[in-house]
């Protein structure tokens, strides 16, 4: 077994994760099957679910951009279970975090189109 240093998520991190997940859940309800849906490191995707038959890794933003050095091990990793790479930005604001996209609030992390699950 490897040992895989991570850092904790922050407080705050942790406020727009939950807010993210949420925000999923509302939409997809009933159907919805979490996948991913703690924070336990070691973590390459935030949150992933299924719906229906299609796999959708979710790559949580509370910044403006992300990079390639990580984006690469989440993209070989969506490749690998033949699941949707998406990125969520979230916003903060004075009710808290809420999705900065309209809909699911999700961008699809090769492309940059939104995605309606």
């Amino acid at each position: 077994m490897q040992h895989i240093d991570q850092l904790q998520p922050s407080e705050d991190f942790m406020d727009a994760w939950q807010a993210a997940g949420r925000h999923l859940q509302r939409l997809g309800g009933d159907s919805m099957v979490w996948i991913r849906a703690d924070l336990d490191t070691p973590f390459i995707e935030h949150l992933a679910f299924r719906l229906g038959n299609q796999l959708v890794f979710v790559y949580l933003l509370t910044e403006e951009s992300v990079s390639d050095e990580v984006l690469a091990p989440f993209h070989e990793l969506a490749d690998m279970a033949h699941a949707i790479p998406c990125l969520m930005p979230m916003n903060k604001g004075i009710r808290g975090y809420e999705a900065a996209l309209p809909g699911w609030g999700l961008r699809h992390s090769r492309t940059e189109g939104l995605v309606d699950v």
